[in-house]
């Protein structure tokens, strides 16, 4: 008895040990290219009515729409998709959709005159549900489609409507090595 009450200390002490978190995006940026492939280094655009803002996340693309115009202007869904990984393509899903429900059609976003749409966009490809067992539960995971590696990329072709007229914006994104 005496020998395990010696060791007690020892076990909730390593049990109560810090562990140490690297964070693999730390020496990597992103650059960002317009629809005809120049280097922006931006993260906004202004096209036709609609001024946009990107912000590119390892597993998926928070944006924001601005529509300038003085038409309801969308974002049509069903008609989106985003290229990663050397060429793998997805559909997309956006904020609000179940993961469940993740492969159902979805309806366009309206954006009315002067308003501003907060967004994400999520490829639909990648969300899984990964089995529990007796000790842990099951759960749903967004698995990324930018790994923390030079050169990888990914493109997002999102279709919009406006009051000029229905169209696909493309947003690309690689990764670059940090000096």
């Amino acid at each position: 008895m005496k020998r395990i009450s010696a060791l007690l200390p020892l076990v909730i002490l390593t049990a109560c040990a810090p562990t140490t978190y690297e964070n693999p995006w730390t020496n990597f940026g992103v650059y960002t290219y317009d629809q005809e492939g120049n280097k922006t280094g931006d993260f906004t655009r202004k096209t036709g009515d609609l001024f946009l803002k990107f912000d590119p996340r390892p597993d998926q693309i928070n944006f924001g729409v601005r529509n300038d115009g003085k038409e309801n202007a969308f974002i049509i869904w069903d008609e989106s998709t985003l290229v990663y990984g050397g060429g793998k393509t997805s559909p997309v899903m956006h904020i609000g959709i179940k993961y469940t429900d993740r492969s159902n059609a979805q309806k366009p976003s309206v954006i009315p005159p002067g308003a501003y749409l907060s967004e994400a966009v999520i490829p639909i490809n990648l969300v899984e549900w990964i089995d529990g067992n007796r000790y842990v539960a099951g759960r749903w995971i967004q698995n990324n489609f930018v790994v923390p590696v030079e050169g990888s990329q990914s493109i997002l072709y999102l279709v919009v409507q406006d009051g000029t007229g229905k169209r696909t914006e493309k947003f690309t994104s690689i990764v670059f090595k940090a000096k």
